[in-house]
């Protein structure tokens, strides 16, 4: 399920990679610390107001990003007229594979 609203959490490939690592083929499956503090981690993410908004095309785009050794991340956003910057879209990759 979270899958489905990972454009609404912020580096959200890293941020799920040990949870990912439990799917992997050949591996036992092994809940431990770093996985739980993934999962309250995400819980958190989904459970609280995310800042996004709606493009508006007369505003110009900023695009912020992120490389890391287990995946690379995007942020792309605009600025209101008080200069407060929001988000639009996150997205990011991880081990080869698209995750937005």
């Amino acid at each position: 399920m979270v899958n489905f609203y990972k454009r609404f959490v912020n580096r959200y490939s890293q941020r799920s990679a040990p949870l990912r690592c439990l799917l992997a083929k050949d591996v036992p499956f092994q809940w431990g610390e770093t996985q739980q503090k993934s999962f309250l981690d995400l819980k958190s993410a989904l459970t609280s107001p995310p800042i996004l908004r709606f493009a508006d095309s007369s505003r110009p785009y900023y695009l912020q990003t992120d490389a890391l050794l287990d995946g690379i991340s995007y942020l792309l956003g605009q600025t209101d007229d008080q200069g407060r910057k929001y988000v639009i879209s996150y997205g990011g990759r991880v081990g080869g594979v698209a995750q937005w």
